[in-house]
């Protein structure tokens, strides 16, 4: 629980939506990315109808945007006294990437066989060529997340438990966030670029138990990039 509640001011990192994902998930994204960058810091008071105006939107969405924030543990939502941000840290992206490892590497697991074989073939071969280009750019970094969302999505699609897969889609929005925040700082995406290949190659081999492993090893070591790229102190 928050102890400090500070007074609510206008978070100037905080624009107005671009994004087309869904209006509570983009609001949900933007208010992450906040929290992530620190420019959003515990014990800060979110105000909803501020918050709308300077998101371009009504209240509704960024209402729902905080109740899913604090699901997700980054706000506390007190009564009388709305929402409260919530301390971000080395502990809590290390709780976060264990959860993430659990679901991702069970979904991953379970899609084995079931991911039509042209789907990962034509991924496979995008991964591929990402991996060839040795001077990486932004249009470099758009292209490799675009590609790290197309393999979960796969993977999320075609696991057959359904509980499973609506438990990933509630940390995809998360980790969007993560990736906008990262980009290719420390090469996080250029290792997960080499981590996809691998988990491909399990998938086109039939082999569930090394996806499984494979897909384990890749959330591990986005863990590592991603502290790394946080918490510049945090030792490998």
């Amino acid at each position: 629980m928050a102890s400090i509640t500070k007074m609510s001011t206008e978070f100037k990192s905080i624009s107005p939506l671009t994004r087309n994902i869904g209006l509570r998930d983009s609001v949900t994204e933007n208010l992450l990315i906040a929290i992530l960058q620190g420019s959003v810091q515990a014990g800060d008071r979110f105000v909803i109808q501020r918050l709308a105006d300077q998101l371009g939107v009504s209240a509704t969405p960024v209402r729902e945007a905080l109740i899913e924030l604090a699901t997700l543990g980054f706000v506390e939502i007190l009564p009388n006294r709305g929402a409260v941000c919530l301390e971000f840290g080395s502990t809590e992206l290390h709780e976060i990437f264990q959860i993430r490892r659990i679901l991702e590497s069970e979904a991953a697991f379970d899609a084995c066989t079931r991911i039509p074989i042209e789907q990962l073939q034509e991924l496979h071969k995008q991964l591929v060529e990402l991996s060839k280009i040795t001077e990486t750019d932004k249009s470099w970094s758009e292209n490799a997340i675009a590609t790290d969302l197309a393999l979960h999505e796969l993977i999320q699609k075609f696991c057959s438990n359904r509980r499973l897969a609506h438990e990933i889609e509630r940390y995809n929005v998360l980790m969007r966030a993560i990736r906008q925040v990262t980009e290719n700082l420390s090469n996080v995406q250029l290792s997960a670029v080499t981590d996809h290949i691998k988990i491909i190659e399990a998938y086109l081999a039939v082999d569930a138990e090394l996806v499984r492993h494979r897909m384990n090893e890749h959330i591990n070591n986005s863990a590592q990039g991603v502290a790394k790229v946080m918490f510049q102190n945090l030792k490998d």
